[in-house]
This record gives structure tokens, sequence and C-alpha cells, in this order.
């Protein structure tokens, strides 16, 4: 009697949990505004490094839809002291950015508020490629 031979199952490789992409996304996202920034507190103007500097949000991210929580408009460089002990100075945040980019930019952002988006998985991919795409860009200009 002849042996079966035992088929071996090709294992479909894991694509990685929105949670993961998630975390990815703003990993890439935050290096970026900060960078971009120059590791400066866009509100008071501290200069630091590493964790001194944050990726501060306009709106709190409680109330923003994800495409307005990795919204590079609405997020700026932010020293652990405004970001964490003062809550992101969001009304100092806004009032900056008011003077800086005007009204209708301002209620752009405010309008993205309101929305109810729910990202795919591509979704994420595509702004995660999009963020290191342009942190590259940054580092070598």
């Amino acid at each position: 009697m002849k042996k079966k031979k035992k088929l071996k199952r090709i294992k479909k490789p894991k694509l990685p949990s929105i949670s993961k992409l998630n975390k990815k996304l703003w990993k890439a996202c935050s290096l970026f505004i900060r960078t971009r920034d120059h590791f400066t507190c866009y509100v008071c103007g501290r200069k630091g490094s590493g964790s001194q500097i944050h990726a501060g949000h306009l709106f709190p991210q409680e109330i923003s839809n994800v495409e307005l929580k990795f919204d590079a408009r609405g997020i700026r460089a932010s020293c652990y002291h405004c970001n964490i002990n003062c809550g992101g100075n969001g009304a100092l945040m806004y009032r900056k950015m008011l003077e800086e980019f005007g009204q209708s930019y301002m209620d752009d952002l405010y309008n993205q508020l309101g929305k109810n988006v729910e990202w795919k998985r591509l979704d994420y991919e595509t702004k995660i490629e999009y963020y290191e795409k342009a942190l590259s860009m940054l580092k070598t200009s």
C-alpha cells in the first residue's frame, strides 16, 4: 500500500490589525509633525527632542474623527508642558493658527469635527505611506 503524501498548508500572511496600523500611522504622523516644526513647540516656542516634544492636536482626539486625527493641518509640535500640563493649550493654538492661516482655514478644520468617517485598512496603509514619504522629503531638503 502506498503512503499518501501530506500536503502542507500554505499559510496566508497575517495582515496587521487596524489597531496596529493606527499605532504605526500615529508614529509616522507624529514624527513628521515634530520634524516639520523643527522640534519646537508651536504655542510657547520651547525647543526639545524626543519625548520632550509631542504632536499636539488642535481639537482633542476624543471628539475628532479618524480623518481629523491624522490631518497635519490641525496638528502642531507641542512641548510636554503645553500638551500635557496645559491640556493641549488649544485656545492659544487656535489663536495662533487663526492669525497665521485665516478664518476659512480654521472653519474647514472645525467643520471636519461633525463628520462620521470610518477608515478601512487601505486608508491607513495609504496615509502611513504618505507620511513616510513626506518625512523622507523633509529630511532630504
